[in-house]
């Protein structure tokens, strides 16, 4: 079986869809210190009116707009038919949540007591509204769920969806990762490059187009051989080069820059993969770049999370570096 990603929806200060990511990658150098870079990392959701309507959005919240921006960019890309939709199952991940709108909540509750705390703050700050919401209005009726992890969430996510395919429950998965910013997380998790957005891919099951994924897992630093990843490359972020020993730190390119950094950038750092793994199939095959893999990485100082694409076929030793650990 494969598995194969139809259609992104990258969202950030960058900008909204697969055409403007693709246009900040190309203008961003990592080779360079970044310069005169912003404070943090806003991102503007006034696109949605593409999608839905205006009076549609008037009780949405911040999060809310930019999960049902980044899955509408996602479901555009892929081109689902509603047919496909009545097969598609959701899995939002997000490391805060709505976490603006519930502190608003928190704040009018201690101020007014209980019976004058605002009802729709309340209805919002629930992590699973924008889940439901999106599957409302994008007439998407499969199973719905929600992970909600600081650490992996998006990686955990998107286990999940392979999981689904795998066993049949549906047909594609529209999975996505998307987090906000907030004085409260920056407050108990400072950062030198706050920021925040998310992305959507629509994964669907024995299909021939986009690009595949070919390997979604945890690993453990040290304790896993990951020298096939000279031959490739991978998006993440600075410290993860650190903890990835023997390799090369010119496997892996970091886009913080870009976007900024959140729970949920890893689904961002993957979107870079995909575009570049669009690019290197398109590459004439006698070229260096033909056939180069791309991914994403997450590591932390026990734990180490592993997302790989590929185009046709695999041309590196990916699938003989994980014994235990079978490729998709």
């Amino acid at each position: 079986m494969t598995i194969s990603i139809r259609g992104i929806g990258p969202l950030g200060a960058f900008g909204a869809g697969r055409s403007s990511l693709a246009a900040a990658l190309d203008l961003n150098d990592t080779s360079q210190e970044p310069q005169n870079s912003p404070k943090v990392f806003k991102t503007d959701t006034s696109a949605l009116s593409g999608f839905i309507p205006v009076r549609k959005m008037r009780r949405l919240d911040h999060y809310a707009n930019m999960v049902l921006l980044s899955a509408g960019l996602a479901l555009e890309d892929a081109g689902l038919t509603s047919e496909e939709k009545k097969q598609t199952g959701i899995i939002l991940s997000t490391g805060h949540g709505p976490i603006e709108t519930g502190f608003s909540f928190l704040e009018s509750f201690l101020d007014k007591g209980d019976s004058l705390s605002k009802p729709t703050r309340f209805s919002t700050s629930v992590h699973t509204f924008a889940a439901s919401s999106l599957s409302l209005i994008f007439g998407i009726d499969g199973p719905v769920l929600n992970v909600a992890d600081f650490n992996l969430p998006f990686v955990s996510a998107i286990m999940t969806a392979v999981t689904w395919l795998k066993e049949g429950r549906v047909c594609h998965v529209l999975v996505g990762g998307v987090d906000e910013l907030s004085n409260a997380a920056m407050y108990a998790a400072p950062c030198p490059m706050p920021g925040e957005g998310g992305c959507f891919f629509v994964l669907s099951r024995d299909s021939d187009s986009g690009v595949h994924l070919a390997h979604a897992d945890i690993f453990k630093p040290g304790a896993t051989d990951l020298s096939f990843l000279k031959t490739g490359c991978l998006i993440g972020r600075e410290r993860d080069r650190d903890t990835l020993g023997g390799v090369s730190s010119h496997a892996v390119l970091t886009h913080e820059t870009i976007y900024g950094s959140f729970p949920s950038a890893t689904a961002l750092d993957l979107a870079c993969a995909v575009i570049f793994q669009t690019r290197s199939n398109a590459v004439e095959v006698h070229t260096p770049d033909a056939g180069r893999q791309f991914g994403a990485i997450r590591t932390g100082r026990l734990w180490g999370a592993l997302m790989l694409s590929w185009g046709n076929a695999w041309k590196g030793q990916g699938s003989r570096s994980y014994p235990n650990r079978p490729v998709i």
